[in-house]
């Protein structure tokens, strides 16, 4: 209620202001947020230095190899938000636009219609419409190649834990049930950061 109140604050004092434009659709995004599964590795988090501490518990070598791992996981997070954040606001601000000309239209249809000028609004729409789909695509494309080169490195690390506690297991460093706890103990350590870089967006 407050929100739409103020979208008509707004528009009954500046008619046509982009912002009021898009203050309902903002509201969305945030609901949609609220609703995902990306909150709910917010909660996940805490629990992440929990596990890595449990990991050092059983070796050194073990807690190590977590940790870097850990590290080069956050590093692809950042990575991903810088490199993924140009062409989001790209696409979002295209769709506006799209939408906003889209409206317009609509709204002076009839005069639209009278002067014959369906094909040039057509094509002014459509090309914003083209801008948003690319930049939305060129968005997706690299949120996605992100997402699989974090499965594939959190596999790796794994197996790569498995391998290790093997080997200290063949030293007597360590017991059977902390090589196989290690690895299970790992991937729910870097489950809510892969979840994060899955639903970034």
């Amino acid at each position: 209620a407050r929100v739409f109140s103020a979208v008509l604050r707004t528009e009954t004092g500046k008619p046509g202001e982009a912002e009021s434009k898009t203050a309902l659709r903002d509201l969305e995004t945030l609901q949609r947020f609220f609703g995902s599964p990306v909150l709910l590795a917010f909660f996940d988090m805490p629990w992440t230095p929990l596990f890595f501490f449990a990991i050092f518990l059983f070796h050194p070598w073990l807690g190590m190899l977590a940790v870097g791992g850990g590290v080069v996981l956050v590093c692809v997070t950042l990575l991903n938000q810088w490199r993924t954040r140009q062409p989001a606001l790209e696409a979002a601000v295209y769709s506006q636009r799209a939408e906003r000309l889209s409206g317009q239209m609509l709204d002076e249809a009839e005069t639209v219609e009278s002067l014959g000028m369906r094909g040039a609004t057509f094509n002014r729409w459509e090309l914003e419409r083209d801008k948003a789909l690319q930049a939305g695509l060129a968005a997706s494309d690299r949120a996605g190649g992100f997402t699989s080169a974090t499965k594939s490195l959190r596999l790796f690390l794994q197996s790569a834990m498995l391998a290790l506690g093997a080997y200290l297991v063949l030293q007597n460093e360590t017991t059977g049930g902390a090589m196989i706890a290690g690895p299970i103990l790992l991937g729910r350590a870097l489950a809510p950061v892969e979840l994060a870089i899955g639903q970034w967006e």
